[in-house]
Order: structure tokens, then sequence, then C-alpha cells
């Protein structure tokens, strides 16, 4: 065994990996760009309709002037939408009891995979399923499964910020991509 973290999460631990996830990992940069085209493609058939059926007339300038204000704004506002729309749909699973983490976990790194045990489950992961590894300076450390899966290493589960450097260079030595971000 290499490392093995007690592993204490909140709520707020779990917004602020989906806000990351949606907002600034690699894979939230793709919902952004996906976000701000569909809705420009929406706005543009909205403003081409309005004019189509009101031509170059005053409503119709006026409607199209209205709807490029608007595709500004949520084009501006896509970020802080998404931020929005993240916390709302866990409000929801929270309500429902559906909230997808285990406030309290242990964490084995082995030589090939490593082992995440709670109250609930016990999951066995080989390394090579971890796509990305993101590190939030001083807060966390996401292991990335996918676009929809990962892990969280709050910073407080570490010894020492030698732990944390020594399990950074080993993930780092099994050829998996860790990005650095100053916060979320």
């Amino acid at each position: 065994m290499n490392f093995r973290f007690q592993i204490a999460l909140s709520e707020h631990d779990y917004l602020q990996f989906n806000i990351f996830h949606t907002i600034r990992s690699p894979y939230g940069a793709k919902i952004i760009r996906s976000y701000r085209i569909s809705n420009a493609v929406i706005y543009i058939a909205l403003i081409f309709l309005a004019l189509s059926r009101e031509g170059f007339t005053t409503v119709g300038l006026i409607q199209t002037g209205f709807l490029l204000i608007l595709l500004v704004i949520f084009q501006l506002l896509a970020k802080r939408f998404l931020r929005a729309s993240t916390k709302s749909t866990l409000k929801r699973l929270k309500k429902a009891g559906k909230l997808a983490f285990s406030p309290f976990s242990t964490m084995e790194f082995l030589e090939n995979s490593f082992i995440e045990e709670s109250e609930d489950s016990r999951t066995e992961t080989k390394y090579s399923s971890i796509e990305r590894i993101s590190v939030v300076e001083g807060q966390y450390v996401f292991l990335h499964l996918d676009s929809l899966r990962g892990y969280i290493l709050p910073v407080s589960c570490f010894e020492s910020h030698e732990q944390h450097e020594r399990f950074l260079s080993f993930m780092s030595s099994l050829g998996i991509p860790i990005d650095h971000y100053k916060s979320i």
C-alpha cells in the first residue's frame, strides 16, 4: 500500500466538486462551449424568425434588438447560469435523498489500483480508469474517471504538504495528466 486516507466530505465539498467539474475542468469547458453554441443557434433562429415574420419594420427591429440583448446577456452569464443550475440540481437531489457521495470513507492507493471503502460500499478501481487529476491549490485533489464521475480528496486528508506532493508525484509517475488550478 502506498497511501491511505481517511476522507470526511461535506455537502459543501460535493457542491464545490460539481461546480468545478461543470465550470473549470476540461469537461466543463466543453459543457460551456456547447451551451454557448446551442444558445447562440437558438437565438439566431429566433432573430431570423422575427425578421421573416415582421420584416425590417419597427416591430421586427425591436424584437431583433431584444433578442440580441438576451443573446449577449446569456453568453456573458453562461458560467453564472451553469453554477446556479448546478446548485439547484444538487438541492433537488438533497431533498430527494440522492446525493452521490459518502460523508466518510477510506481510500487506499495500492500499486495497481485504489480502493474506496465507505459504510455502504467498497469499490476497487484501476489507475488506468483515471483520465486526469485536477489539483485546486490548498483545497482539493479531484480524480476524474470520466466526464461524469470522480473522487474528491480534500487537502485536509493529507497528513502534510510533503505527503500531498508525494501522492501527486506517484500519480504523475503512472502517466496520469495533472492540471493545477488556483481556486474554484
